[in-house]
């Protein structure tokens, strides 16, 4: 099912109550912040919100707004389902910038100058007037623009450690990414993900150094540990029940986990940063 939800953020009275505290979604956000000041925190990277910027969050980050004092924010924001985009897009999976989101932390921001400013404006006014119409083709043209808006950020873009590599290279690691995004949370060996892609161990693990400079094991573990702390941070969960959602049959396996390799106990992570 497609879901599409445009808002104003000048016309939005309760902003700063319902965004206050980091929140999780299945969905893509993109804001455009005409003008205002304040902070977007995403995955606990945080972009300053000046005048002229579009931000995107992807669908399973966690993202908190906080406006400066005293100010209002001008612009919008758009929740929409991947299959609200274009044919053409929905099949680069949200898995597949995993990788580059990893190495470049600024790829969900970005920044627009003075001659793509109005043509921005007019693309967000045009969606939302086709939003309130009853055009026969008003899905085709918002889907056709939502696309367009999208394409304003680099995540398409190969990191460039990626493009030194060949294309057959390129496209195991690609798969290896998108498995890993599917799967993390029942499988958690390097060995499971070769023998899906019809590799050895060793294969694997050279490929993937070649590329990307890390481990198959850091990538998986990376993976587990972005979502456990998504989850202390945006859920009311105990480390217990977080633990059994990332498929770890023992809590206390998943607190020494979570300890040496986020540097903190679970305990004093979420009390830090929630």
């Amino acid at each position: 099912m497609k879901i599409f939800r445009p808002l104003r953020l000048d016309q939005y009275s309760n902003l700063k109550c319902s965004i206050s505290h980091f929140n999780q979604h299945k969905l893509y956000e993109l804001y455009w912040i005409e003008k205002g000041k304040g902070q977007l925190i995403i995955d606990l990277n945080k972009l300053e919100i000046t005048n002229n910027m579009m931000y995107l969050i992807l669908p399973g980050q966690i993202q908190k707004l906080e406006a400066e004092a005293d100010t209002e924010l001008i612009g919008y924001k758009i929740k929409f389902s991947e299959n609200s985009l274009s044919n053409s897009y929905e099949s680069t999976k949200v898995s597949s910038f995993s990788h580059s989101l990893e190495l470049n932390k600024n790829l969900n921001s970005v920044y627009l100058n003075t001659e793509a400013q109005q043509e921005i404006k007019d693309i967000f006014e045009t969606i939302f007037l086709e939003h309130t119409n009853n055009n026969l083709f008003k899905n085709d043209i918002i889907q056709g623009l939502l696309t367009l808006l999208i394409s304003y950020f680099p995540l398409s873009k190969p990191p460039k450690e990626c493009v030194k590599q060949n294309s057959h290279d390129n496209a195991i690691f690609a798969k290896f990414i998108h498995k890993v995004e599917e799967q993390y949370f029942y499988n958690k060996n390097v060995s499971y993900y070769a023998s899906e892609l019809a590799l050895t161990s060793g294969h694997l693990t050279e490929l993937v150094k070649k590329i990307s400079g890390y481990s198959p094991r850091h990538h998986i573990r990376q993976r587990v540990l972005l979502e456990a702390k998504r989850k202390a941070i945006s859920s009311n969960k105990s480390a217990k029940q977080i633990s059994f959602d990332l498929g770890f049959d023992d809590p206390a396996m998943f607190s020494k986990y979570f300890k040496n390799f986020a540097g903190s106990n679970f305990t004093d992570f979420r009390t830090r940063l929630s």
